[in-house]
């Protein structure tokens, strides 16, 4: 027994650093982001093949900008790091040098059209406060061959020194965004100068949602926490199995439903610009406050009212850490509503998916010793644990 304890332990401590390695490169705002804007004259014919003769006279004029996380120039560069705490501060950025980040980002940026590679260029940079995080912005000039009806871009940057370096591509054409992603096993995409129907913008956003939810560790675990205890009643001070399959499966229900809704209304508040959006070190320090204070009240119960009024309070909060991510997309007015409903429906599909998954292994599990007096506390101690170091993170932050 004593062995297996040990082994269970020292498996959710790895999990749970693995976590908080990938959740922590996602807290420093998603690694790097590419933004193109084009325009064209005669968008009628941008619909037709690019083999069509007509679709040659339309001109495309593009504008790219890359953003890179400030925070992510620390592990490629770690001499700008002057006080060798493993993060970039304000009063260090002076030490950056924008021509080695210019040396470093060219020929793994590359960039071509239908007709061959275009040129690049970087001429200046500057500092930019996010929500999230701070940026280092270049415009980057990029000069095509002919006429353009189709954008490739490789793209290489940090996968070799960090492997939970994210990369995204956001295009916006006829006030339309769509995002496209870079991974360590795909590092191309590409873009076709055509209109974007409402369809393909919601399809676009659910995705987006989806993703979020795959890589919002402080989402999921803070989930977890909520559904660990779902198929328990507490009973004499101790854990005991649900007997009815009923009540196991309308609690989990309760408690997926209340998250949603609330962070549901604060997502659509902020987006719609009804309420002012919290400053982003707020939501993620209360966000990460919010796991520990469910992991320590799966072992040692914290409140004497019904779970799910503190589950809705502080899914309120997570609503506002889903808005600072969808805030940070060029989005036109027109594009805004079907925007906010494709995200929020995709973040419900991934936060579903994790439940239908969970649920029934937990299900099964709720009759066993070692689940109760074992799992339960132990994985809320790792989740508790991992929460107090992001906490410390953002805050320090």
């Amino acid at each position: 027994m004593r062995y297996s304890v040990i082994l269970i332990a020292c498996m959710l401590l790895s999990v749970g650093a693995s976590v908080n390695n990938a959740a922590l490169a996602h807290d420093l705002g998603d690694g790097a982001h590419i933004t193109t804007l084009i325009s064209a004259d005669g968008t009628a014919n941008a619909d037709r093949p690019a083999d069509d003769a007509a679709a040659q006279h339309s001109p495309v004029q593009n504008q790219w900008t890359l953003d890179i996380t400030v925070q992510e120039l620390a592990g490629q560069f770690p001499e700008y790091d002057i006080d060798e705490n493993g993060k970039l501060t304000p009063m260090e950025y002076g030490a950056i040098d924008a021509r080695q980040v210019v040396n470093y980002v060219l020929p793994r940026l590359n960039i071509r059209n239908q007709n061959g590679a275009c040129a690049t260029d970087i001429t200046s940079y500057t500092i930019e406060s996010h929500r999230r995080a701070d940026y280092i912005r270049f415009p980057v000039q990029v000069d095509c061959p002919g006429e353009t009806h189709l954008f490739v871009v490789d793209y290489a940057l940090f996968f070799d020194e960090n492997p939970y370096h994210q990369g995204t591509w956001t295009v916006v054409y006829q006030q339309q965004p769509v995002i496209q992603y870079f991974w360590p096993n795909e590092r191309r995409r590409e873009f076709r100068v055509k209109s974007q129907t409402s369809v393909g913008v919601l399809l676009n956003f659910i995705v987006k949602g989806i993703h979020h939810i795959a890589i919002g560790y402080d989402h999921i675990l803070f989930l977890l926490s909520l559904l660990l205890p779902a198929v328990l009643v507490r009973q004499a001070k101790q854990w005991q199995p649900a007997e009815s399959g009923r009540y196991a499966l309308w609690n989990v229900t309760k408690i997926v439903t209340v998250f949603t809704l609330a962070h549901s209304v604060t997502l659509s508040l902020a987006v719609l610009r009804l309420v002012p959006l919290p400053p982003a070190v707020w939501v993620e320090s209360i966000i990460a406050l919010s796991i520990v204070i469910m992991a320590i009240h799966n072992i040692r119960p914290l409140f004497r009212f019904d779970v799910l009024l503190i589950t809705f309070g502080f899914g309120l909060v997570h609503g506002f850490g889903f808005a600072n991510v969808l805030l940070d997309y060029p989005l036109s007015e027109q594009a805004l509503v079907v925007s906010l409903v494709a995200f929020n429906l995709g973040v419900e599909l991934g936060q579903l998916a994790i439940a239908l998954v969970v649920t029934p292994i937990l299900f099964y599990c709720r009759y066993a010793a070692w689940y109760r007096e074992l799992f339960v506390p132990l994985g809320s101690g790792v989740i508790g644990l991992v929460g107090v170091y992001w906490l410390v993170e953002r805050l320090a932050g």
